[in-house]
């Protein structure tokens, strides 16, 4: 009967301890990789849902609609306490606008969720109102966004390629 060595049994624990290592290893990458996933939808989730609330207002009340869409044609018209619901309004919107952005540079917004908040961007930043809210509140937002949003209305190709 052969006996092992102290040698080869160390080499023998070596071996069994790199295996080991290296079977960790894949395990902490699928757990990270199922992580990220799931970041993501419930980042999905969550910008879907405030984005939601925020446009619900608009449905549920009546007077905000109306104020909503003379502002949106001209913000000059509103009285000051119609101002101040536009402009209040607008912040939750771009409370939402501003977090998808943040959370589509750090990489955990989906390109495809992160199409259809650009869409609403899209649909609505030449609009008087929205261009208005913007020139008065731009400072109540982070410098990111605010050179991102800036780009979205200027139209700056050169700008715009930087956040694709």
């Amino acid at each position: 009967m052969d006996t092992i060595t102290l040698e080869q049994a160390y080499y023998i624990a070596e071996l069994v301890t790199a295996l080991a290592v290296v079977i960790s290893l894949i395990y902490v990458g699928i757990q990270i990789r199922q992580n990220t996933h799931a970041i993501k939808l419930n980042s999905a989730q969550n910008l879907s849902h405030e984005l939601r609330e925020s446009l619900a207002l608009l449905v549920s009340d009546a007077e905000l609609s109306d104020i909503h869409l003379r502002a949106m044609r001209d913000v000059g018209c509103l009285a000051a306490v119609e101002k101040f619901r536009f402009y209040m309004f607008l912040n939750n919107v771009f409370r939402v606008y501003e977090s998808a952005h943040y959370q589509k540079m750090q990489g955990t917004v989906d390109p495809s969720v992160w199409a259809g908040i650009h869409g609403n961007i899209n649909a609505t930043k030449s609009t008087s109102g929205y261009q208005a809210f913007w020139r008065d509140r731009k400072n109540i937002y982070s410098r990111e966004f605010q050179a991102f949003y800036d780009n979205e209305v200027t139209g700056n190709p050169d700008l715009l390629a930087a956040y694709e």
